[in-house]
């Protein structure tokens, strides 16, 4: 975040010396302007890691997969993870389905 802040002061204003030989008044003003230019840098870090298991009814493991993710460019961590796990299950799926096909002959 950039934060650019301009300021200005000014002061004016006067005594009076009062002695038994003299008096006098004296005056003052005072002017200001500066600036001030910051820069503050924050990174947050997100990170996201599943594994997912398919199992049948009697508990054998029929797919499987680990995904990590440090975060996409338009959306967190979580939501990459689950568009990855979602991807690969198509992609496996697709491969099974091409290995189980019969060859026409």
């Amino acid at each position: 975040m950039l934060e650019l802040r301009i300021n200005a002061r000014g002061s004016v204003g006067a005594s009076r010396a009062a002695s038994s030989s003299t008096k006098s008044q004296r005056g003052y003003a005072d002017v200001g302007v500066g600036e001030n230019e910051s820069l503050r840098t924050a990174e947050r870090k997100h990170e996201a890691m599943a594994s997912v298991r398919i199992v049948n009814k009697d508990g054998d493991v029929i797919w499987s997969t680990t995904q990590e993710s440090m975060g996409g460019k338009f959306r967190g961590a979580s939501a990459d993870v689950a568009d990855r796990i979602t991807r690969q299950l198509s992609i496996d799926f697709e491969l099974g389905r091409k290995a189980q096909a019969p060859v026409r002959k």
